[in-house]
């Protein structure tokens, strides 16, 4: 699945590599990237980390299981040379630490924006004209910060915000309210026939 442009002759197209990377290997940006590839999304997949053993890790088994899928995928070990990621079409922000996250949204509110002070500007200053999409938390906030930090087009820095973030915030609210909206309220378990 590699785009094509036509380029004036019936038969000569010119082939455009789509080139994806990948911010922060944990558990997110890991299964990110496995998608991506198995997928045949990206031509070139660009991974980064600031942990060098956990993406070489995860390079070496997205190369292992290049077999098991019908492309032949790219996959870039970056570590923590942002710049790299200058040539991609589409950044993903997956930087974070789920586990700050379990007390609440705001969780990994510091340890995300600090992230992202760590690549965001370098990536931008080596000639990113991509896209940034963030799927870390809270998104709305990490976005906000990548636009501040670079002063990247903020049309072009894309937040995942998700179904899940609008049903906390709505259960948050109403419990604040003393209010138990239908989608909020404890559940009986289901009786089998």
């Amino acid at each position: 699945m590699v785009r094509r442009e036509k380029l004036g002759r019936k038969d000569t197209y010119m082939y455009q590599t789509r080139k994806i990377g990948v911010v922060g290997q944990g558990h997110v940006g890991a299964h990110v990237a496995n998608s991506l590839l198995m997928q045949g999304i990206a031509d070139e997949l660009y991974l980064c980390d600031i942990n060098e053993a956990k993406v070489t890790s995860e390079v070496q088994d997205l190369r292992d299981s290049l077999s098991f899928v019908p492309y032949n995928t790219k996959i870039v070990n970056c570590y923590d040379h942002y710049e790299e990621l200058a040539c991609c079409d589409v950044i993903v922000n997956a930087a974070g630490k789920v586990a700050l996250a379990a007390g609440n949204r705001d969780g990994e509110l510091f340890f995300t924006t600090d992230a992202a002070r760590t690549f965001a500007k370098r990536i931008v200053n080596a000639g990113f004209d991509g896209i940034f999409v963030s799927i870390s938390n809270p998104c709305d906030v990490v976005c906000t910060e990548l636009w501040h930090l670079t002063g990247y087009d903020p049309k072009k820095i894309i937040g995942s915000g998700c179904g899940l973030d609008s049903a906390c915030s709505l259960c948050s609210t109403a419990r604040a309210a003393v209010w138990t909206p239908p989608a909020c309220a404890p559940r009986s378990p289901r009786r089998s026939a």
